[in-house]
């Protein structure tokens, strides 16, 4: 891909560019070689495809719309319908280097070849300060002319116990169908990285959920 700074300021991309929608979350949540970022863990968006973005700052407000070919990044323009991609972010996207706050929005509109269209609708906050990180996410997706509306929300903090030891919990709950009476499916997880030298996190951990599954790894990042 290609990144274009304007004499402005703004910054135009184009060719395979990451999408909007999941990578400040990403950074709020701070551990993605453990987990994805809720949105991106359930298939709510596409992480990756071809298209054109534009990025322009308006003081704390930071924009960025993107038009996409819409089927991702391992597959070309099959349909010739493009998706569109909005993001809106107030405050730092980078809380798990800094200490500030956040709160953001994305907005994904994704016309289907079969004539339908899915939209996603994004609401994510974050803070922090002295070694402490909270965080929040939820996320609507629906498919026009099925009415059946998924949800999916994220809930995490982190805390660092000195420089080698961060400990952290996060809990997600995805509903399939907010109409059903069927139980949203719950995951919790629960655990430590150990940042054994520059490069090198050792990361015990425990996933929970609601079929009492549990799963204890050790995640090496290099």
């Amino acid at each position: 891909y290609v990144d274009y700074k304007c004499e402005n300021g703004d910054k135009l991309s184009f060719g395979l560019i990451g999408t909007n929608s999941y990578g400040v979350q990403e950074k709020n949540w701070g551990y993605r070689f453990i987990e994805k970022s809720v949105v991106d863990k359930y298939g709510m968006t596409n992480t990756a495809d071809f298209g054109v973005g534009y990025s322009k700052i308006f003081g704390n407000v930071k924009t960025n719309v993107q038009l996409l070919n819409g089927e991702g990044f391992k597959k070309s323009d099959e349909d010739g319908k493009q998706s569109l991609y909005l993001s809106v972010l107030y405050g730092d996207s980078r809380l798990d280097k800094n200490d500030g706050m956040n709160l953001g929005l994305v907005i994904n509109n994704n016309p289907q070849s079969d004539g339908t269209v899915s939209n996603l609708v994004g609401l994510f906050g974050g803070w922090a300060s002295n070694g402490l990180r909270l965080g929040l996410e939820y996320n609507q997706f629906e498919v026009e002319a099925t009415d059946i509306t998924e949800e999916a929300t994220s809930i995490y903090a982190n805390y660092d116990i000195n420089e080698d030891w961060d400990v952290f919990v996060r809990h997600d709950l995805n509903d399939l169908n907010v109409d059903d009476d069927v139980d949203a499916a719950d995951l919790t997880i629960v655990g430590g990285v150990w940042n054994v030298t520059k490069g090198l996190m050792v990361a015990p951990n425990v996933y929970l959920d609601d079929t009492n599954t549990y799963r204890l790894t050790c995640m090496f990042k290099y």
